[in-house]
């Protein structure tokens, strides 16, 4: 072999990543349904018929869940039969540091008039907060921190096949008038904020509540 190849090698192996290198770290690990975010030092266990997606560090969005078997929508429902028609039930939960209050935070999140540093970021990701009906505010507790619960109400518009048209063999379409209900659930540790969306189709909320309260109850704080 020649000394020219040798030298060719050898540079092309010092320029090759490492393992290290090329595999980013994510947001945190789930091993069986349990997810574990080190950097903020929390865990939670994921629904069953549920999926986590984590993401690349560094982010404030650090998992979001979806739900993998939809429940059967109530007869005459104008969704549609097809689950690609449908919104699928979601739970974003984002974690960022702020020095304000919690209080003083959730009235500017709400208010949404850009005096938060990454208020774009938060509203691309919690899209409840656009366009859409407060219905309720409660105090809750997560993981023994005190926090509050905003439930909201976004109506939008859709086109689906048209379900009277599908006994034919055709696939027309309309334009119908849906609702996502879904609650907002921040709260603080330290100088770290929880931002927690849970969102699904109105009509089949009921089910997804339970999935809900099972995720916030599951919540702890490493020690």
């Amino acid at each position: 072999m020649s000394r020219r190849i040798i030298t060719t090698l050898f540079l092309l192996a010092l320029l090759a990543p490492s393992d290290g290198w090329a595999k980013k770290q994510k947001t945190g690990v789930l091993e069986k349904d349990l997810f574990t975010d080190s950097l903020n030092g929390y865990q939670f266990s994921v629904p069953h018929n549920w999926k986590l997606k984590t993401e690349n560090e560094p982010s404030l969005s650090r998992a979001t869940l979806q739900k993998i078997k939809l429940e059967k929508l109530p007869a005459g429902g104008s969704q549609g039969y097809y689950d690609g028609e449908r919104y699928i039930p979601t739970i974003y939960v984002l974690v960022d540091t702020t020095s304000l209050s919690l209080e003083r935070f959730c009235e500017l999140l709400l208010k949404a008039k850009g005096h938060l540093p990454q208020e774009e970021y938060y509203l691309m990701k919690l899209d409840l907060l656009m366009q859409s009906e407060l219905e309720s505010q409660l105090k809750v507790k997560v993981a023994g921190q005190e926090g509050v619960s905003y439930t909201f109400q976004k109506k939008y518009l859709k086109t689906v096949q048209d379900p009277r048209q599908r006994t034919y063999g055709t696939s027309a379409q309309i334009t119908v008038e849906e609702s996502l209900l879904g609650r907002l659930v921040l709260f603080k540790k330290g100088n770290k904020i929880f931002m927690i969306q849970c969102a699904g189709e109105r009509t089949t909320f009921q089910f997804e509540e339970t999935d809900y309260q099972k995720f916030f109850e599951s919540w702890k704080f490493k020690s």
